[in-house]
Formats: structure tokens, sequence, C-alpha cells
């Protein structure tokens, strides 16, 4: 079963997630724990895949911000405080 939506090139026909289909899973992205499309057909847009590709960007850099500023570890934690407040 295919673990993404893809778009045949020859044909231009979309095989979508979970459809048997024969191939060969051999080339792994490891840090996505997904699959790379080696030849024959292209991957389809996800947007939910660059949110969280910038969301976790995003916490990376606020880690380093905080790793060496105990003040700057402080005004995040409160700004998050009070943006629970305002959304809750």
């Amino acid at each position: 079963m295919l673990s993404m939506t893809i778009r045949c090139n020859s044909c231009g026909q979309y095989i979508y997630k979970g459809t048997k289909f024969n191939s060969r899973k051999e080339k792994t992205d490891l840090q996505n724990s997904d699959y790379f499309v080696e030849s024959g057909a292209s991957r389809n847009f996800e947007p939910w895949r660059a949110e969280d590709e910038e969301t976790a960007e995003k916490k990376q850099k606020r880690d380093v911000e905080e790793m060496g500023d105990p003040m700057k570890s402080l005004e995040n934690r409160m700004l998050d405080s009070k943006r629970e407040m305002d959304n809750g």
C-alpha cells in the first residue's frame, strides 16, 4: 500500500494513499519517517507537511535563544500563558 499520494509521470493519473501498489520501499527519508519517490512519479504537495516543518524550525530557534538567556525563557513562557488566556 502506498504511504503517500503520487502522480504518474507517464500517464498523469493520480494514485492515492492506501492504494495497493507493487513497489520496492528502499529509499527512506529517516529524518521525516517517510519515503522518497525515486522515479516514474512525483509526490503531491501536502500543506500540513510544510506547516509541521515550519513549527519545528520555530521551536528549535526558540530553544537555542532560551538556552543561554533565562530572561528570554521567562518572557516566552509569559507570552505563551497570555496567548492561552486569550484563546481560552
